[in-house]
């Protein structure tokens, strides 16, 4: 199966902000995982389905200037917000790299470390990716996903309106092919794979008024607000009318938020 290509969304520079936001507010936990799993300088990393950041960021602080890391993906629109990161940054171990990397022409068994995180959740072809990190990946070394589970996702009070619109978002999800729940099953997909030593830790924030994720799903709804209208999930008045009553949620100090979960999995490629 080939990989679905992103397509730059009608508000491309909110996309951009919204996945900034969101890698930054998981990027402490990406670089304890790093930590756990003993990232050393030197090392040649890709993080595949990159996107406008992903976790080459915290790859590049942790392989340092004789490591490698390579960010990988199909849409160009993210691709140029990443090399706008990266000159900002002056990242000179970063190279970025465009196209479907469900059958990536990168060198087979060469990194020691590839990674993607909410590809699974996204876009599915659990096997095909799968097989394609393990062959890009050296003997000895690590295959990491890293996927959300929403079962945790909810504010409370509960809100009849936040819990229609994130239903939407799962209906929308699913259409495309992905599972907003990948993160329940991503362990049990890498031990198939025949990895090794497949560890896991999970992670789940507590979103008060103030924290620059508060606004998480308001904002992918509103990045998906189109497909859900095409699709016929949602009339665009009660679209408008679930946006503007989670806005007043999110920003109700008495409303508790709870993100989704975090699932962290990761294993080793073993002798073949």
């Amino acid at each position: 199966m080939k990989q679905k290509t992103r397509k730059q969304p009608l508000d491309g520079q909110k996309e951009i902000e919204r996945l900034d936001i969101q890698s930054k507010t998981w990027e402490p936990d990406a670089l304890f995982l790093f930590d756990q799993i003993g990232v050393q300088p030197g090392w040649k990393c890709a993080d595949l389905g990159c996107g406008p950041c992903g976790v080459v960021p915290p790859l590049s602080q942790r392989v340092g200037d004789q490591g490698e890391v390579w960010g990988v993906d199909s849409n160009p629109f993210y691709l140029k917000a990443t090399h706008r990161f990266v000159q900002r940054k002056q990242l000179r171990n970063v190279r970025l790299v465009e196209g479907d990397f469900y059958t990536s022409k990168l060198k087979p068994h060469f990194f020691d470390l590839v990674h993607v995180r909410f590809v699974f959740t996204h876009l599915g072809c659990d096997l095909k990716l799968l097989d394609q990190m393990v062959n890009l990946t050296r003997e000895g070394g690590v295959v990491i996903s890293q996927e959300s589970d929403w079962s945790t996702w909810n504010c409370y009070p509960s809100s009849k309106a936040w819990d229609r619109m994130r239903h939407a978002l799962i209906q929308v999800f699913k259409l495309d092919g992905g599972d907003i729940n990948a993160g329940q099953r991503n362990f049990q997909m890498l031990r198939n794979t025949g990895l090794v030593d497949v560890q896991m830790r999970s992670s789940v924030l507590a979103l008060p008024v103030g924290h620059p994720y508060r606004f998480g799903m308001n904002h992918l709804a509103r990045s998906l607000r189109n497909r859900m209208l095409e699709a016929g999930i949602l009339k665009e008045e009660e679209f408008n009318e679930l946006i503007t009553e989670c806005d007043l949620e999110m920003a109700n100090p008495d409303v508790i938020e709870i993100s989704y979960l975090l699932s962290q999995v990761w294993g080793k490629v073993g002798r073949s």
